[in-house]
């Protein structure tokens, strides 16, 4: 947690951006409900957010997730897909060896299925490209301690393996804690209320 808390800054801009978003798609002044514009799906717009913060915080880069306003290269969907198999293996392992297992069926299937993974092969390259370069992430520490550590204790697969975990763990978990988040306020009215009031007053104080 202090490892994260030291790197809570390089994700400012992620968060401006991220309101910036979330101010386009306000509606100021109300309007009428016959002129009100179509939902907004938030759950999307939180993992969106959440790829983009990891990126900052792995690769000192966001993904583009919210600058693009889109799913890059179908990287929410492919885990949302996997997620969904993962789990379905987990109850049948016995289903995985003619599934994923089968090396025919992942060889159709890999092409969507390793973009999380290129993206990860991209900053190693770029990294391994410009030794010299100056990074403060978590990409950093991992090849740090590879180097404390030795390559044959800890072997270059597995800064791929520990940099693919951390990218592809940590946007759907933070997603969904954001949109339970969202979920428990809009049900608990005091609690929304609460919030709502101390966001206020922190905003008369230019706390923001």
């Amino acid at each position: 947690m202090s490892a994260l808390m030291a790197l809570e800054d390089f994700v400012d801009s992620t968060v401006t951006l991220f309101i910036q978003c979330m101010d386009e798609l306000a509606i100021s002044p109300p309007v009428p409900p016959s002129q009100l514009k179509d939902p907004i799906n938030m759950a999307e717009w939180f993992q969106w957010y959440a790829f983009d913060v990891v990126g900052e915080l792995s690769f000192s880069r966001r993904l583009g997730f919210l600058d693009s306003k889109s799913d890059v290269g179908n990287m929410k969907k492919v885990l949302d897909s996997f997620i969904q198999y993962a789990s379905t293996v987990a109850m049948m392992p016995e289903l995985h060896k003619f599934l994923l297992g089968n090396p025919l069926v992942a060889y159709f299937l890999s092409s969507p299925a390793l973009v999380i993974s290129d993206v990860t092969k991209q900053e190693i390259d770029r990294r391994e490209a410009d030794p010299d370069a100056v990074h403060v992430d978590i990409m950093d520490k991992i090849i740090q301690s590879q180097k404390r550590i030795g390559p044959q204790e800890f072997p270059h697969s597995e800064i791929f393996q520990h940099a693919v975990v951390n990218l592809s763990g940590g946007s759907d978990t933070t997603g969904i804690a954001m949109d339970s988040l969202i979920y428990h306020l809009l049900k608990n009215q005091p609690a929304y209320e609460k919030l709502q009031a101390e966001i206020d007053q922190a905003a008369v104080k230019g706390n923001l």
